[in-house]
């Protein structure tokens, strides 16, 4: 009876993950096309330039109703995410390294607890909370926290992502509201115009002169493919897990992020993982369990 019960607890957070290692993946390919000299802004445009119009193919292919009402909240939903989380973050990650913006993101989960008890009414139960700070000190020790190497980080780039952090989460209370009587495709396609608009709007009024010059075939493939999976599939898939679990639940998701980046980076990069980051690892895994895993009644 209990392993049929944690089997179908596991099952229940699939979508999420899912979303999960996408946004791991592409942390990674995003770093690559950044250090490649492309402006994060252009990295950004063009990825939302891709999953806006494919993810509005789907809704029509699919036949999806659109929201009866609500579109323009909808549409001013994407001005957080992807308009303000990811400009931010992306502009805040050229000043910093991707370990202390994995950090930062940890808070993410401790926000979206704390907006959802705000704004959505759901009071998050201890263990949830306990495993919100676990996986926090475990990201910490994933990323190396107190390492020479993140203390000599400048102030500007950690206040962007923590930016963008912070409306990543709002994002994600707010359209959980939306998600219990909608479809998910056609309210993400929705918001990533408002997020598309921001971003071009942005990209316009503050030109680079150079912002087509470290374009490549090779980053161009990068940035569609990066946008499409990254924008696309992982926002709906994440948005469907709202569906299904509280806010606060489905954030305790993202603590895998950067434990899957460390292990991408590992498995892609030759980048050596030492004893104490496996140790986080362990430690944001061993708070999922707190939280999946299903408890006497």
């Amino acid at each position: 009876m209990t392993i049929k019960l944690a089997t179908k607890n596991f099952g229940a957070i699939l979508p999420g993950v899912g979303a999960c290692v996408i946004w791991s993946a592409c942390n990674i390919s995003n770093k690559v096309v950044l250090d490649a000299g492309v402006a994060p802004l252009t990295l950004l445009f063009g990825q939302l330039l891709v999953s806006a119009p494919v993810l509005w193919i789907v809704a029509f292919a699919r036949r999806r109703k659109l929201p009866v009402s609500g579109k323009g909240r909808l549409f001013r939903l994407g001005f957080w995410q992807p308009g303000i989380a990811y400009g931010a973050s992306f502009i805040g990650l050229t000043m910093t390294s991707v370990t202390v913006e994995a950090l930062l993101f940890s808070v993410e989960t401790l926000m979206i607890i704390y907006f959802a008890w705000v704004l959505l009414g759901e009071r998050p139960p201890s263990t949830t909370i306990a495993a919100g700070i676990l996986g926090s000190v475990g990201v910490a020790l994933v990323t190396g926290l107190g390492s020479s190497t993140n203390l000599t980080v400048g102030l500007l780039g950690p206040v962007l992502i923590l930016i963008g952090v912070a409306g990543a989460a709002l994002y994600s209370v707010l359209i959980k509201r939306e998600v219990e009587t909608q479809n998910a495709v056609p309210v993400v396609a929705i918001a990533q115009c408002g997020g598309l608009t921001v971003i071009a709007l942005a990209w316009l009024i503050w030109p680079d002169p150079e912002r087509f010059a470290s374009l490549t075939m090779e980053t161009l493939l990068i940035i569609g493919v990066s946008g499409l999976l990254m924008h696309s599939l992982a926002f709906v898939l994440f948005v469907r897990q709202l569906e299904t679990l509280t806010a606060s639940t489905a954030s305790l998701l993202l603590l895998s992020i950067p434990v899957m980046t460390a292990v991408l980076g590992y498995v892609l990069l030759d980048e050596r993982l030492s004893a104490l980051q496996i140790a986080g690892a362990t430690v944001v895994m061993g708070a999922l369990l707190l939280q999946v895993w299903p408890r006497r009644t």
